[in-house]
This record gives structure tokens, C-alpha cells and sequence, in this order.
């Protein structure tokens, strides 16, 4: 706010003097700390006392002083503005980017499941993950809803390689790191197997 002021104060200086304003009523004001803000605070007493003895020099610089305090305060209001629409576009771009990621393990996660659906002799089946996700080595009568998550937050590892799952509610979550189907499948086929029940909870 100092910095302000002290910019303040020299506009005002500099009008006066392109005004033709005498050096020793410009160092007067400068003495004085007639900033923009003062200025326009000022009635016409104060600022014949400090030297502007014309009407024209007092209004003049009122409406130098009113202008500029308006343009400022423009100013502001455009980089608050700014700086809002900056930060709701970068979260817009973030979670842009997240959404083609997670489509893309969404991808792989359908093609995982079709390639053990559809294989006669794999480590790995469908109740395994089953169980891995819900805790029932059988699907029971009533349809259990499955929620997929993704495990964008890096844990104390860093993002995680493999997938979790919470059990109670029935929750999946999906690693995002990998950059190829293949190693998707090794590292999930490997989280699955090696996680017993509700330990991976």
C-alpha cells in the first residue's frame, strides 16, 4: 500500500508541474503527502492553502486525480477477475485431463475383464476379483452395486501401481500410471492375486 501511495503522490506531482504549477507549490504537496486519495478528499480551502490559487488548477486536478483512482480501481477489478477465471480454468483443465485418463483405464479395465471372461486357462478369474472388491467369493441373490474409483493421489509410495478396494463398501479403485495395456493387466493380475480379502481393505 506504501508503494501506492509514494505512485500516487508523483502522478500528482507530475500533473502539477505539466501544468505549469510553481516547483515550490509542487513541493508543498510532496511535503504534504498529497496523494490522489488526499486530493480528492481535499475541499477548496485546503488545496488554496497549499499553493492552487486558480480554480482552473483545483478543478483540473480533481479531475486528474478522479480519473485516475477510477482507472486503478478498473484495474484491480479486471486482475481479480483474471486471477478468479485463472483458477476455475486450471481446475476445469485438471479434471479435463483427469476424465481422458480415467476413460482410458476405463478402456483398459473393460478389455482386462473380457480377456478373463473369454480365457479357458488364466491365474487369475472373475471371483477372484469379486472377492478382491467385495469381500463374497459368489455373487449372492441381490445385484451388489460396485463403485470404480481412481487412484489419482499419490500415496507414501507415489501413485500406486496396483489396485485397492474397500470392501465394506464396495468401492474398486483403478491405478492411472500405466502408459500400456499390458502392464495394466500385469500389475492388476498381480494386485489381485496377492491381496487377501479384506486385508486390501
Amino acid at each position: 500500500m506504501a508503494d501506492s501511495a509514494d505512485n500516487d503522490l508523483v502522478k500528482v506531482c507530475n500533473f502539477l508541474r505539466e501544468r505549469g504549477v510553481q516547483e515550490g507549490v509542487v513541493e508543498k504537496f510532496e511535503e504534504e503527502k498529497m496523494d490522489i486519495s488526499a486530493v480528492l478528499n481535499a475541499n477548496d480551502d485546503v488545496l488554496k492553502d497549499m499553493g492552487l490559487s486558480t480554480a482552473g488548477d483545483r478543478l483540473s486536478l480533481r479531475g486528474f486525480c478522479s480519473t485516475a483512482q477510477e482507472t486503478q480501481q478498473n484495474k484491480e477489478k479486471e486482475s481479480k477477475r483474471r486471477r478468479l477465471l485463472e483458477a476455475f480454468m486450471s481446475s476445469k483443465k485438471d479434471r479435463s485431463m483427469k476424465l481422458v485418463t480415467e476413460s482410458l483405464v476405463l478402456s483398459r479395465w473393460s478389455d482386462y475383464l473380457q480377456d478373463i471372461a473369454d480365457a479357458e486357462d488364466s491365474d487369475i478369474t472373475l471371483s477372484d476379483i469379486l472377492f478382491f472388491t467385495t469381500g463374497c467369493k459368489v455373487l449372492p441373490q441381490r445385484a451388489i452395486p460396485v463403485t470404480i474409483e481412481f487412484l489419482h493421489e499419490p500415496g507414501t509410495e507415489g501413485l500406486s501401481r496396483f489396485p485397492t478396494a474397500n470392501t465394506c463398501s464396495n468401492i474398486l479403485r483403478l491405478p492411472v500410471l500405466h502408459g500400456d495395456y499390458e502392464s495394466f493387466k500385469a500389475d492388476m493380475t498381480l494386485g489381485f492375486l496377492n491381496a487377501r480379502g479384506f486385508g486390501t481393505a
